[in-house]
């Protein structure tokens, strides 16, 4: 379905009392975010926002050692997003339908660093404006100002204006104290591991973020139990950051994340 389409079918799904899995991004104007994250909260239901990079086997393994300090300190990020201009949809071409890739593709990983290190005190963002879209933000990079006592630098480059050919890559590289954590989703072996004394493989198996964030959604649903992992509130956050990213780039300086 068109971005522009989930504040009507989410409420109506709401309002009719069922368990709504709804497709990123949560919304592109403000107006229907907020609409949707009161509707959220009222629900009787599961409902969950399909942010599925929070699901991806090796993005879990990223928070795992974020959150666990067993390689240090994570000291800076880097994460990587990219496509072809593809065959789609007619209605990805135009902005006010799609929002861009900045709406579209990027925000995967600007949620993703919400949910790593929480909201960003301020962002800097760069963009081209249309060669996909009419007139959204097809090629974004942004900077997410945090305390250093948290991460020294997090930059994510997101972009889908490459000629068709282009292959769809996204990746991340993670320093951290004591190893880098680098993943690069069309390499032969995706994940690696490196540390001053060797470069070690990490299996991850054959699941995705699609399936995981389903079965996560079943269980919960199963359970009678409303998910925590993808609440509406945290990926509203996202959305905030993704408007400040789009501030940055009109205004060409450091915006604070409202």
């Amino acid at each position: 379905e068109r971005s522009g389409d989930h504040r009507e079918l989410f409420l109506a799904a709401v309002k009719a009392k069922k368990n709504v899995l709804l497709e990123k991004p949560m919304a592109i104007k403000p107006s229907d975010v907020k609409a949707m994250v009161a509707a959220g909260n009222r629900a009787k239901k599961a409902v969950m926002v399909a942010q599925c990079i929070r699901f991806w086997p090796a993005y879990v393994l990223l928070k795992e050692y974020v959150s666990s300090k067993e390689l240090g300190k994570c000291k800076s990020l880097i994460l990587r997003r990219q496509g072809g201009k593809g065959l789609w949809s007619p209605w990805y071409f135009k902005a006010s339908t799609s929002g861009g890739a900045i709406y579209d593709l990027h925000v995967h990983d600007t949620d993703f660093v919400n949910f790593l290190f929480g909201k960003p005190k301020a962002v800097s963002s760069i963009g081209s404006i249309g060669g996909t879209t009419d007139r959204g933000v097809d090629h974004v990079v942004t900077n997410y100002y945090y305390p250093k006592s948290k991460v020294e630098a997090v930059t994510a480059i997101g972009a889908w204006h490459q000629h068709t050919t282009w292959p769809f890559t996204m990746g991340y590289t993670a320093v951290f104290e004591h190893g880098t954590l680098d993943f690069d989703l069309p390499r032969a072996q995706p994940v690696m591991l490196y540390t001053d004394e060797a470069a070690q493989e990490v299996e991850m198996g054959a699941t995705d973020g699609w399936f995981e964030e389903i079965k996560y959604l079943v269980n919960c649903v199963e359970q009678g139990e409303k998910p925590s992992l993808n609440m509406i509130a945290s990926t509203e956050i996202s959305m905030r950051i993704v408007r400040a990213e789009l501030r940055s780039i009109k205004s060409g300086k450091v915006e604070k994340v409202k």
